[in-house]
């Protein structure tokens, strides 16, 4: 289990690398259910705020 959440944090961009996954595929691989809004990558370098202020 250990191992698998180490791949599971990288994949979703921890540690300072890019996110190859979104939230609601790393939770689909879990049998978890999906959250609102998991389906797409973050956007690195960019802030909560920002991006609400890109869509708007």
């Amino acid at each position: 289990m250990k191992d698998q959440a180490e791949v599971m944090a990288r994949a979703l961009g921890s540690g300072g690398g890019l996110p190859w996954v979104t939230q609601n595929e790393a939770r689909e691989s879990f049998d978890t259910n999906p959250k609102p809004g998991g389906d797409h990558l973050p956007r690195p370098g960019t802030s909560a705020a920002t991006i609400v202020e890109d869509e708007t």
